[in-house]
């Protein structure tokens, strides 16, 4: 998986597949690690 380091110091952690509009995907409170 590709990484990006923000300004603020958090790291993030993205996938490129397919084609077609971009869908962002954020895990909220109710998420499982």
């Amino acid at each position: 998986m590709a990484q990006v380091t923000l300004p603020s110091g958090i790291t993030i952690e993205y996938e490129k597949r397919g084609s077609g509009e971009p869908l962002l995907l954020v895990m909220g409170l109710g998420g499982q690690l």
